[in-house]
């Protein structure tokens, strides 16, 4: 008995991955780290005195703002440079983009009109001075606002890109990969972390800590005696129903009553076995919870629900040491005891003994080497298809519990037990049909999709436009209920009458994990950057797991925001009345100023102020054209922001350049607010507010001037009605 428990638990351990988690080290190998260190404060000193022209600016500030000067230089690279460069164009092509765009990312119209150092928790940045002042950053203390201060960023700007790391970015970008871009590439950290100029921190990583040394507590002896009792009374309900009862009963007979010595030894190698399992499970795993641990464990080994709950040893998923030597000690005295003459002798009388225990031993066995054999092939580099089949197969058979698992479980990972199992009374065509029956079931409907096929498409996929050129996509994997399972996503978009593009997104790279508070991957972020300006985009999202590529999701489709005009607005679509206007003109202008929208409909000749019916509300605005006795919809729109209703105006006026127009007056709640679009729907463009900036006088930051160049300083061509809301004029 001693043997077979050996035997079994070699099978277990042989397969269990061990390996530890690699500790964080420097780049150059172990025992570079103080090199590294050493290297990167001579980098920081260098570029605390050449970041700027005259030598001390950063000097003056110290790390945290150089650190938000260097970010501000990588954003422009970034933007400017990287996210023009694919890796599918030749080199030289690629060296005149680079050069091109690198001649301009430090231009001052790059940069915000002016910016200003702020203080939060105890770290300075900087920032527009508008966000500063609009409280973009929460409670911020306005440390400096000058001219100097944004001349001097621009010139450590044109420092870094331009001189310092000229070379090695121009290296950097040369290796673009051919299905990527060089905007793939974070050089926020490569360009201020330690790589390059070192004046930025370098932010942990999960995967970089340092982990702590392995913690075995040992069981007391109440938890073992308790142990040992759940086991007895819980080992015949492992096994419920197999193809001959008469085995179990005199197996248990056996067991229970002449061999009763040797439930010890079982019970502390079914508990060793079932430790390594939640380990290895909790390792292996990413994407399972608590409860999906505790899941498979009770499909992997039946016992474990009861055996999970009592006081075992508390071992930390992440360390594995102990409990890998431990299972190398084991494995080589059952490797002794099964390459013995006394072993092999067992062996070959094992057939009539296995009766006894055959449905115990299988079962057991079996699972435990199936899912031990699939977590080591999952982390091989070129795993075996075939026995990966076989393993998830095997992991499905524990979800059904059917009465032929032990034989599924068994059959393609020990053919000898196999055999043994054969020349009892199951016959090879019984194994045969049982197999096939399994797969069957495993493939079916109702449960869910086949472990050997390939992942579902993932669902809730939103668009939402981050900038003129980004727009994010955030998505939820549609997951099966195999915790092993592991996927990678691609993201393909493209615009009308365009072939797709696809872009590929890893979890942990260059996918954000937008979870929360919920279980890690059930919700997940990624930007797509490049897009051309103010353009309809169509995206969709496939998974992509050992098995191939899933279907794609349903598509999606957002408008990346235009740039805004240089009165800070932008155009859009009128209603079925503008065929009726007398106007060849068929959208609307706006623009804004710090306290006021105005709004341009271009009308024809013939329309008075008798025909308009306008009407205001705080979130809505109507415009309608009275037209040979009906009434058409010119303009109607949920407006994007409250106004006051009260003091919105309109009158026709007609000019020179612009024709015969209905100006329309609207005011902001807020001054100082930016409007991205006056109307919601996509139908109407959304501007990138970013670049709606208005002049700030340094010498007097509380004043604000104006650049309403519609209403201020200009007197109307000829103003033939003019309305209020608050007057009640609506026709």
């Amino acid at each position: 008995m001693r043997i077979l428990t050996l035997c079994w638990l070699s099978t277990c351990l042989l397969s269990t991955d061990g390996t530890e988690s690699p500790r964080k080290q420097g780049a150059l190998g172990p025992g570079s780290e103080a090199l590294e260190r050493e290297e990167a404060e001579r980098l920081l000193q260098k570029y605390k005195l050449t970041f700027s022209e005259d030598g001390d600016a950063l000097r003056r500030r110290g790390q945290d703002l150089a650190c938000s000067a260097c970010q501000l230089a990588a954003k422009r690279f970034q933007s400017k440079v990287a996210s023009r460069i694919k890796g599918k164009m030749p080199d030289a092509e690629k060296k005149t983009v680079f050069q091109r765009g690198l001649s301009t990312a430090c231009e001052e119209a790059q940069f915000p009109q002016q910016l200003a150092v702020v203080e939060k928790e105890g770290k300075q940045f900087y920032v527009d001075f508008q966000e500063a002042l609009g409280s973009a950053h929460g409670r911020v203390n306005v440390k400096a606002m000058s001219p100097e201060i944004k001349a001097d960023v621009i010139n450590g700007c044109r420092h870094l890109l331009q001189k310092e790391w000229k070379d090695s970015l121009l290296q950097k970008v040369l290796s673009t990969p051919k299905g990527g871009r060089a905007s793939d590439v974070d050089f926020g950290k490569l360009i201020c972390g330690p790589k390059m100029s070192a004046v930025c921190d370098e932010e942990e990583s999960d995967g970089d800590r340092e982990e702590d040394e392995p913690q075995i507590l040992l069981v007391s002896a109440v938890g073992a005696a308790v142990q040992l009792l759940v086991q007895l009374v819980a080992f015949p309900l492992a096994f419920p129903g197999h193809v001959h009862p008469d085995v179990l009963r005199e197996g248990l007979d056996e067991l229970m009553g002449r061999k009763l010595s040797s439930v010890p030894w079982i019970a502390f190698t079914y508990w060793v076995c079932n430790i390594i399992f939640s380990v290895s499970a909790l390792r292996l795993v990413r994407r399972a919870s608590a409860s999906t641990v505790v899941l498979a464990n009770v499909a992997a080994l039946p016992l474990s629900a009861l055996v999970f709950c009592c006081p075992l040893p508390l071992l930390k998923p992440q360390q594995f040491r102990w409990t890998f030597a431990m299972s190398l000690l084991l494995a080589a005295s059952s490797a002794r005891a099964w390459g013995s003459r006394e072993g092999k002798r067992l062996w070959r009388v094992m057939p009539g003994y296995s009766d006894k225990v055959a449905g115990w031993f299988t079962f057991v066995a079996g699972v435990f080497a199936a899912c031990q054999t699939y977590t080591q092939q999952a982390v091989d580099a070129n795993p075996d298809k075939s026995i990966l089949v076989a393993a998830e197969q095997c992991f499905t058979v524990l979800k059904l519990t059917g009465s032929a698992a032990h034989v599924l479980c068994m059959f393609p990972f020990d053919p000898a037990l196999a055999e043994t199992r054969g020349e009892q009374r199951v016959a090879m065509a019984e194994l045969s049909f049982l197999r096939q029956r399994g797969t069957e079931i495993i493939e079916g409907a109702g449960h869910g999709q086949g472990l050997d096929s390939v992942p579902k498409p993932p669902h809730g996929v939103s668009p939402k436009a981050e900038g003129t050129y980004d727009v994010s996509l955030q998505f939820s994997p549609t997951k099966g209920w195999n915790p092993f399972h592991q996927e990678t996503y691609v993201v393909a978009f493209r615009k009308e009458g365009v072939n797709w593009l696809e872009r590929p997104f890893k979890p942990g790279e260059n996918l954000e994990d937008m979870s929360g508070d919920a279980k890690k991957g059930n919700r997940f972020k990624a930007t797509v950057d490049g897009l051309p300006i103010g353009t309809r985009i169509t995206f969709r999202v496939c998974a992509l797991s050992y098995w191939g590529r899933g279907p794609w999701s349903r598509e999606v489709s957002v408008s990346t925001m235009a740039k805004p005009s240089k009165d800070f607005g932008c155009t859009g679509p009128l209603g079925p009345a503008r065929e009726k206007t007398g106007s060849d003109k068929k959208q609307y202008v706006w623009l804004q100023t710090r306290n006021e929208v105005h709004i341009r409909i271009p009308v024809g000749t013939d329309v008075r102020g008798k025909d308009v019916k306008f009407k205001a509300l705080p979130l809505r605005l109507q415009v309608d054209l009275a037209v040979g006795g009906e009434t058409l919809e010119l303009l109607h729109g949920q407006l994007a922001h409250r106004i006051n209703s009260d003091d919105a105006t309109w009158y026709i006026d007609e000019s020179k350049e612009e024709g015969r127009y209905i100006q329309i007056t609207i005011f902001k709640l807020e001054a100082l607010d930016r409007w991205s679009r006056v109307f919601e729907g996509d139908e109407h463009p959304e501007i990138d507010v970013r670049h709606v900036q208005w002049f700030v006088d340094p010498l007097n930051p509380g004043t604000l001037g104006d650049l309403d160049e519609w209403t201020s300083g200009r007197t109307p061509g000829r103003l033939t009605r003019r309305g209020r809301a608050s007057d009640g004029v609506d026709e």
